[in-house]
């Protein structure tokens, strides 16, 4: 008889979906290769500035580090990140990148002893795809969701949108019915991802803070071929020839 170990795994898939720091310690300690998407922001932050030569350090949400994306006054985003493109170059040291959401995911993860961890979102998402597949695991997509004041887990569309962007790029992988699920959802709004970020819940949060253009530039699909690994509590560029986007 089945129990709460088994029944909501998805082991019978190589593709597999989930939510959050509980869904991404489950797809760790299975040995799974995990895809950790936070589309608002930290996973595009992650993508964008490995795009732009630097590597990035996931830091614990209540460490305080540099969490920006785009210059506010960005109007035409490019795969170098203004505030990677004016001056800052290739970094010797990671960048800090605190999160509560993505980074705690990515923590939890590790810790429970995943295969492999990539960084994935709508900008990335064909390219992630590539390297995970090419490993040869099963893939857990894990949309890290955002928190209520509480500390709740808070249901976030744009993760859900970037979860299924990927899966979708998993083609031909046997997928369960709940990552199917996440991929139909992407395939329904695929046309429509710049009005969808930016009028769910955390797309409306960013505009109110001043940042509508880390919207504009975290809707952009497949824009970078960067497949963001997680090693040694570093992300760095992950690609090979093999895994690059054709043209």
């Amino acid at each position: 008889m089945g129990d709460l170990t088994t029944w909501f795994e998805q082991e019978a898939y190589a593709v597999r979906f989930d939510w959050g720091q509980d869904g991404a310690a489950r797809a760790g300690a299975r040995g799974d290769t995990v895809i950790i998407v936070d589309i608002l922001r930290f996973s595009t932050a992650v993508a964008a500035h490995v795009a732009a030569g630097a590597t990035v350090e996931p830091r614990h949400w209540k460490e305080g580090a540099d969490t920006s994306l785009l210059s506010p006054r960005s109007a035409n985003p490019s795969p170098r990140p203004p505030s990677l493109s004016q001056g800052r170059g290739r970094q010797e040291e990671p960048i800090a990148l605190a999160s509560p959401n993505g980074a705690m995911c990515c923590r939890a993860a590790s810790t429970s002893g995943a295969r492999a961890i990539f960084a994935g979102a709508l900008v990335n998402s064909s390219a992630v795809a590539a390297a995970a597949r090419a490993l040869k695991t099963p893939v857990t997509v894990i949309a890290c969701g955002e928190k209520w004041p509480d500390g709740s887990l808070r249901f976030a569309l744009e993760d859900l949108l970037g979860a299924g962007a990927v899966i979708a790029a998993l083609r031909n992988l046997p997928s369960s019915p709940e990552a199917k699920a996440a991929r139909a959802v992407f395939l329904s709004a695929r046309s429509q991802l710049p009005t969808r970020l930016l009028t769910c819940g955390s797309g409306i949060e960013l505009i109110d803070k001043g940042k509508e253009a880390d919207v504009h530039y975290a809707a952009r699909l497949d824009f970078l071929s960067v497949a963001p690994r997680l090693r040694e509590g570093i992300f760095s560029n992950n690609l090979t020839p093999d895994d690059r986007i054709m043209s």
